[in-house]
């Protein structure tokens, strides 16, 4: 009977050292917030910007102006639906820039000059 006890308590514990097994195919992951930007404080270094889910604080975000990446955004936590603020810590940004979050280890590099 020990026997038996102990056995299932090693499968429950090696059942939980496996690795999490990859999402299956055709299932949807949580969209990662996006939107656009509003305003502009080009002075103060900060812009407001329209969110379809809110950014937590310290998250960062890439801006796009269409599919090329002109800067990266920090989000302060100062935010209520539908807007968030957040620190311009790289590139530019203007009203009407879509900005979403991206993860650190896959933000494209930002363009310095906009294209016209």
């Amino acid at each position: 009977m020990k026997r038996g006890f102990y056995l299932c308590v090693l499968a429950l514990g090696l059942a939980g050292c496996a690795s999490p097994l990859p999402p299956a195919p055709g299932v949807l992951t949580p969209p990662a917030p996006g939107g656009s930007i509003v305003r502009v404080n080009s002075r103060d270094g900060y812009v407001v910007a329209e969110c379809s889910l809110l950014p937590s604080p310290g998250e960062e975000a890439t801006v796009f102006v269409g599919d090329q990446p002109v800067g990266r955004l920090r989000f302060t936590g100062r935010s209520r639906m539908p807007y968030a603020v957040a620190d311009l810590v790289e590139g530019r940004a203007q009203t009407g820039d879509r900005w979403r979050v991206v993860p650190p280890e896959r933000a494209p590099d930002v363009e310095a000059e906009r294209q016209p």
